[in-house]
């Protein structure tokens, strides 16, 4: 986006185009993906009538996944509270 055209909301249009298409192609939910907790951005996907659902999800993990969780729980839970 253009710093001159800021002023002119373009994501705002961008959004509205994309959620009429959805609603075009019979899509019955947009997900605005989660907000982070930052109320900015939750004040302007209400602003588009957004209502927050619970998702629920589950992954599968690889062997490559589980290599890489175990690496952090012993960097984050297990280095991390050694006084060294």
């Amino acid at each position: 986006m253009h710093s001159d055209y800021v002023h002119c909301h373009p994501v705002h249009l961008m959004l509205a185009e994309a959620i009429a298409q959805s609603c075009q192609d019979g899509f019955r939910w947009f997900d605005f993906n989660p907000s982070g907790g930052l109320k900015g951005v939750e004040h302007f996907k209400r602003g588009f009538g957004a209502t927050p659902l619970p998702f629920f999800s589950y992954r599968r993990l690889g062997p490559m996944g589980k290599a890489f969780r175990v690496r952090r729980y012993i960097k984050e839970a297990v280095l991390h509270s050694c006084p060294v």
